[in-house]
């Protein structure tokens, strides 16, 4: 599915669709748009780093294979290198595949939040990485980034934020003593 004529760049990921659902047709267009993308993730992956780090430079930090690279080569090079873009990739996929089980998106979204409240990951580190995404999505498709595929993506990235959010704030079962 390509993508189609207006361009701009999205100030907010927050959608008024976070209720647990999204349209048949904004799972059809993001589904069909991430397949098309299939052969450029590595190059896609990588390009989101770098201007996560641009946007917002204490990010890098929270990356510990990253945070004490302090020029762009060097920088680019270890992105190229370490597998974490292709895990990244790999499991944003999955999530974008999981739109057809919103009962499993939840439960993996949600678990990729508790494993990233560990290491210091926030709600506006997300929301940072949808309006990342949806800037290089929008450069990417040029003059075929339609309103129709930037809601979309904004209704998919609603429901990774409300429920990666809910991750975040959940408690870890496991901590529980038993007397």
């Amino acid at each position: 599915m390509g993508c189609h004529n207006s361009k701009g760049i999205i100030p907010s990921c927050r959608c008024e669709q976070a209720s647990g659902t999204i349209s048949k047709s904004s799972k059809k267009i993001v589904q069909e748009m991430w397949l098309d993308l299939k052969p450029e993730r590595k190059n896609f992956g990588i390009s989101i780093f770098i201007r996560l780090f641009e946007e917002a430079p204490e990010a890098q930090d929270l990356f510990y294979n990253f945070k004490d690279l302090k020029n762009q080569d060097e920088l680019l090079q270890s992105l190229k290198e370490l597998d974490h873009v292709a895990r990244v990739m790999s499991a944003f996929g999955n999530c974008i595949e999981l739109l057809d089980d919103m009962t499993q998106f939840s439960d993996t979204v949600q678990s990729l939040g508790k494993a990233h409240k560990k290491i210091g990951i926030n709600g506006g580190h997300l929301g940072l990485f949808g309006k990342v995404v949806l800037d290089l999505l929008s450069d990417h498709c040029k003059s075929s980034w339609t309103i129709q595929k930037e809601k979309a993506w904004k209704d998919v990235f609603a429901l990774l934020t409300e429920n990666f959010e809910i991750g975040l704030i959940s408690e870890d079962n496991n901590n529980h003593v038993s007397s």
